[in-house]
């Protein structure tokens, strides 16, 4: 259920049991790639307060489709603010907090920025991390920028392109509820626990352009450290083009290389949608 200015303050509330995604999704989030994506039930609350977006939510922690409840509760707190720096342009700013309430309280204090910078695209995220029963703590950090390259326009066949490098990494304390995993780490997911789970270092570089008239590509390097699940780098390559206008096509090839020295795992994938 939905309302919108129940309480005559011009707010909006939903309450009932809905996937959720709070910020990035490096902390807790749903991804129909799991087998068990999260689902909560509770409350949420917006509220935009002269240019500052305020975000509440107190959710039942349990996750799944399965039907199950419990007592633990989460609750989520942010605000979103546009600051205009002139020659620096538009930041956009969100401060969060997060609470896990169970046997061992966990709490989670961050902020995300974004914006665009003489053409630098970029994206920013720190969080610190502690937990009430114990001195476990930690903080984690993930900063990505794209560049526009009109360099590659000069290339046979190549009408226009881009780069993007993306770097995140946390402390061996710091700790996730339900994160988003699906290509974190590249399309094979190797990295499992997403992002920032279990110390995690992951830095990749791809390159965008677009081969031919309507197709879209990309070549990209993923490098994973994770701690107790081993190092790994994996190589994708994607290609992307609509057919006719109502049929959308993706193709792919990933390549995962153990640094243990295992046996390299390939990949051949393709998707495909229609309009009606």
């Amino acid at each position: 259920v939905t309302v919108n200015n129940l309480m005559g303050d011009g707010g909006s509330m939903k309450a009932g049991r809905d996937y959720y995604t709070f910020g990035s999704g490096r902390i807790t989030g749903s991804s129909d790639w799991a087998d068990n994506p999260s689902t909560h039930s509770g409350v949420w609350y917006s509220h935009d307060m002269g240019g500052m977006n305020m975000n509440f939510a107190m959710l039942n922690q349990d996750e799944g489709e399965n039907g199950a409840e419990g007592d633990d509760m989460l609750y989520t707190f942010s605000m979103d603010y546009s600051l205009d720096t002139g020659a620096l342009g538009t930041i956009n700013m969100t401060p969060y907090a997060i609470r896990a309430e169970e046997a061992n309280s966990q709490n989670w204090k961050g902020a995300h920025l974004s914006g665009s910078i003489m053409g630098f695209g970029y994206d920013a995220e720190y969080t610190q991390y502690d937990r009430a029963d114990s001195d476990d703590s930690g903080t984690a950090w993930a900063i990505a920028t794209s560049i526009e390259l009109d360099v590659l326009s000069s290339l046979p066949g190549i009408s226009n392109g881009g780069v993007d490098i993306s770097r995140s990494s946390a402390d061996s304390e710091f700790r996730t509820l339900n994160p988003i995993t699906h290509g974190v780490g590249g399309f094979a997911d190797y990295s499992k626990g997403g992002a920032w789970d279990n110390g995690a270092d992951i830095t990749t570089i791809g390159l965008n352009f677009s081969p031919a008239e309507g197709w879209g590509g990309r070549i990209g390097h993923n490098d994973v450290d994770v701690d107790g699940t081993g190092d790994y780098t994996e190589t994708d390559i994607s290609l992307n083009h609509d057919f006719n206008g109502n049929v959308a096509g993706w193709f792919g090839y990933a390549m995962v290389n153990p640094a243990d020295g295992g046996e390299d795992e390939v990949t051949f994938w393709t998707t495909l949608s229609v309009s009606f």
